[in-house]
Parts: C-alpha cells; sequence; structure tokens
C-alpha cells in the first residue's frame, strides 16, 4: 500500500500532534500498541489504513472502521433471474448486509453503505421487498456478536447431491417427511446420522453445452492413431495408423484427428489382420493403452468368454495380429454419453452379425428401436466368429 505521509511515533513528544492522510498497516499496528500501552495518545488525527476491504481508522483516539472500496470495484453478484436455489439469491443479500453491519463501526456510514446496497441488488432485478427484508433481518444482529470468532459447526449429516431443477424444490419436504423411517430403524439412524443435508450441482447450462474446454495435444499432427513411441510402450506395435478403417460391411469410415497410445475418452476398434471382417468396437474412459491391456490380458488368459479373448485365441491366431485404431475422442462427460456414439459406431459398421461384439448389453431392453438405425438383432451372431 503506497502511504501519502507515515504517522511517527515519538515517545518524547507526548503533545506533539501527529497527522496522516494515510499510514501503512505496520505504522498502524504500532499506534493501536502504543495506545493499548500508554491507554491514550495525545491528538492522533486522521490516521489510516486499508487493510483487505476494511479501512481502519484512528481519529481522536478511537479506532473506527468502515467498508473499503477502490474506485475500480463494482458489485459483481448473481442476477436474480439466474438459474440457482431461490434460498441462494436471498442468503447473497443477507450475507452481504451482515458483513457490512460487521465493518462498518460507524451507525450512519453503515446506513450509507446498506443504501447503496439495496441500489445496487436493485439494478440486479432483485425485488425491493426481499432485499428490504434481508436488510433488516442483519441490522438486527449485534454487532459485538458479529466480531466474536465463531467455532465451525460439526455435523454427522450426510449430503444428499442432486443436479440442481426448479421441479426438485419439494424434495426437501419429502425428505423431511420420510426422515422418521430411518430414525426408527437403529442401523440406518446410526450409519445416516441426522436428516440428510441437501446439497446442488450446477446443471448444464448453454456454455457446456456448446462449447467445450477439451483441447488435444499431439505432438504427432497426421491424422489418425499414432505410436507414443514411448520406450517401454507395449501398444505401440498394435496401433493401426491408417485414418481409413474398413468394417466388416465393406463401409469405410474416415478418422479425423490425432490420437496416441495415451488418448482418454475415446472410441476404439480392434481388428484382426488376420480376418478382414473381425471388427470389434469398444469404449473407454481411460487411456487406450490401459483398455488394450486389459483386451491383451484376456487373450493371455484365454479368456473365451470375451469376445476378443475368444477371437485371438483361435487356431492360427497370436496376440500379435491385433491392431487397434481410435475412432473418436469427444469430452464425453458421461460413460452413458460414450456408450451411445459406441451404438453408433456398431451399427454403423454391424459388428453384432458380421464383427465380434455379441450383443447390445445394456442396450440389450431397447432392441425394437434398432430397426430405426437398419440393424436387425435376429442375426446377431451368438458363437465364434470364424478364421
Amino acid at each position: 500500500m503506497n502511504s501519502e505521509e507515515e504517522v511517527v511515533i515519538d515517545e518524547e513528544k507526548k503533545e506533539e500532534e501527529y497527522v496522516g492522510q494515510m499510514v501503512s498497516p505496520a505504522t498502524l499496528m504500532e499506534c493501536m500498541s502504543q495506545m493499548r500501552r500508554k491507554k491514550k495518545i495525545s491528538k492522533i488525527l486522521h490516521a489510516s489504513a486499508a487493510l483487505d476491504n476494511t479501512t481502519v481508522q484512528i481519529s481522536d483516539g478511537h479506532i473506527n472502521t468502515t467498508l473499503c472500496r477502490k474506485p475500480t470495484d463494482h458489485y459483481a453478484y448473481l442476477h436474480a433471474s439466474s438459474f440457482h436455489p431461490g434460498h441462494t439469491t436471498r442468503s447473497i443479500v443477507y450475507s452481504q448486509a451482515l458483513r457490512y453491519n460487521r465493518i462498518c463501526s460507524n451507525p450512519s456510514d453503515r446506513a450509507q453503505h446498506l443504501q447503496d446496497l439495496h441500489q445496487a441488488f436493485s439494478k440486479l432485478c432483485y425485488p425491493h421487498e426481499e432485499i428490504r427484508k434481508q436488510i433488516n433481518r442483519a441490522r438486527h444482529v449485534p454487532r459485538t456478536l458479529l466480531l466474536q470468532d465463531k467455532p465451525k459447526k460439526e455435523t454427522n449429516r450426510t449430503p444428499l447431491a442432486i443436479t440442481y431443477s426448479p421441479q426438485l424444490k419439494p424434495l426437501q419436504w419429502i425428505i423431511s417427511d420420510l426422515q422418521p423411517i430411518l430414525n426408527n430403524d437403529p442401523s440406518l439412524s446410526q450409519a445416516l446420522g441426522g436428516r440428510p443435508v441437501l446439497a446442488h450441482r450446477q446443471p448444464a447450462n448453454l456454455k457446456h453445452i456448446l462449447t467445450s474446454n477439451y483441447t488435444p495435444h499431439h505432438n504427432n499432427s497426421n491424422s489418425g492413431t499414432n505410436p507414443c513411441n514411448k520406450p517401454r510402450c507395449q501398444l505401440c506395435p498394435h496401433i493401426y495408423t491408417r485414418n481409413t478403417i474398413t468394417g466388416p460391411n465393406q463401409i469405410s469410415h474416415t478418422i479425423t484427428g490425432s490420437f496416441t497410445c495415451t488418448s482418454t475418452n475415446v472410441i476404439y476398434a480392434i481388428i484382426c489382420q488376420q480376418c478382414p471382417s473381425a471388427m470389434y468396437i469398444g469404449q473407454t474412459g481411460q487411456s487406450l493403452r490401459k483398455r488394450i491391456n486389459g483386451h491383451k490380458s484376456d487373450i493371455r488368459n484365454g479368456n473365451i468368454q470375451k469376445p476378443v479373448g475368444e477371437h485371438f485365441n483361435l487356431p492360427g491366431h497370436t496376440i500379435a495380429d491385433l491392431k487397434v485404431a481410435i475412432l473418436q475422442q469427444k469430452n464425453f462427460r458421461t460413460r452413458l454419453q460414450r456408450e451411445t456414439v459406441e451404438l453408433q459406431f456398431i451399427c454403423k459398421f454391424d459388428t453384432i452379425s458380421s464383427g465380434l461384439n455379441k450383443d447390445y448389453e445394456w442396450l440389450a431392453n431397447y432392441k425394437s428401436s434398432f430397426s430405426s438405425l437398419g440393424v436387425h438383432t435376429s442375426t446377431a451372431r451368438r458363437g465364434p466368429h470364424p478364421p
């Protein structure tokens, strides 16, 4: 902090008047220390220092505090129409009014700052009656109580995190109504503690839907999947490096983007060099290397219950025949999003009836809807793929 003039404390000059427009925090602390030791310092006028968001002033031997706001400061609060629970916007007004009540020691100064706060929230379309209610609520809290240190309350309540939606507003009442059921069960009441704390996570907004903060970084700019060339990487020999891949139904797909063994959140294809029609489509949120290590483990351990392990344990096949390519990488937020794109590629290449995918797994209950995608589940292959 730049001080225009610092107050100099001189023990020998008891009656001298010290005047300062702005002093450093260290000097102000020295003033306060002397006031504690001597009970009084003769005539200290207008010595002040800005400490964080509070201006501490010594005037006529008294310490006063007020709100410190920079000339460039502006009120950056949530707009009243923001997609947040109602208690969030209400608590913003109340908490800021409490803050002003705690910082401002002069009642008239505090009233002026609260009036400015009222106008700031009014410009953000907060209801005038609600603003007035929360500010008056904060006024009635004694300032001496606000200046006391409050120990953090310990609670054993279990948080119940949900994605915020206005339609879930009655959930709090439902929890209260059903809480006696948990309280009457000895084991549940001991495990869960008190009534759950309802916590809201942010739902997807237009920014999340329309934009992505994911930026892939690859050393190789060639389209397709490229070896990472790390000395100990065991996946590099299995990488299919072409940027075009053909499925068992002779449909080709052009791979856009550049990927490596370490790419994550991907849809991938495993193909066999011995069998042109043997293709397996999979997805993973892990790195491609970790997921393919799982497939290679199935092959080495002879796990024929898995389609990849079954095929590469057929006569005339070895693990060296396995090739893998990444078909797509996106900022998938959930496993369901990856599995949906995985299904699109399964349908595109028809790898259930002609490739290595055995069934629709989690989508088995929606087989009746697959006809719209041009896939007939009645021809789904159940036996081993021919070599």
